[in-house]
């Protein structure tokens, strides 16, 4: 009797491994992205994961001291002290604008990066990936600096100096 039990507890094991071994995987994808390119509000996990990417940027790039600080500030001098987002259809990237202030004194390299819009930068990060810092806006802020759905979204207005 017990050699029958423990060949039935053997038999399930055993089915039960073949079932999992040959059982199909599947696929952990996250959610698609919106269907459609739209304008979206930075969560306070974007904004903490901008702040580090964009210190991280000009830490590496060499355009500040490690005792320079900056704070968040307004895009274009309007509206609250938080990025721009948007997501784009076409690319299934989240885009972001942020501009921050260098906070006085600093060193005479941070000085120099913050100035003609060093402090406005663009990101963008796939919609299941990580925010990577594309460059400086620079100023006037220009719709080419972001694919042209997003620049819309943002109402980037097309200056003549954008041209030049």
């Amino acid at each position: 009797m017990r050699k029958a039990v423990v060949a039935g507890v053997l038999v399930a094991a055993t089915a039960t491994f073949v079932v999992l071994i040959t059982a199909p995987r599947t696929e952990h994808h996250h959610p698609p992205g919106p269907v459609v390119s739209q304008t979206l509000v930075a969560t306070t996990h974007d904004r903490t994961m901008l702040w580090r990417t964009f210190l991280s940027y000009k830490r590496s790039h060499h355009e500040m001291a490690a005792s320079d600080r900056f704070v968040w500030s307004r895009v274009e001098q309007k509206g609250p002290l938080a990025p721009l987002v948007a997501y784009d259809a076409l690319d299934h990237h989240i885009w972001a604008l942020a501009t921050f202030s260098l906070v006085l004194p600093a060193s005479y390299v941070a000085e120099v990066a913050a100035q003609d819009g060093g402090s406005t930068a663009v990101f963008t990060r796939p919609s299941t990936g990580r925010w990577i810092m594309k460059g400086h806006a620079g100023l006037p802020l220009c719709p080419s600096a972001v694919p042209k759905v997003v620049a819309q979204l943002w109402g980037l207005k097309d200056w003549p100096a954008c041209h030049s």
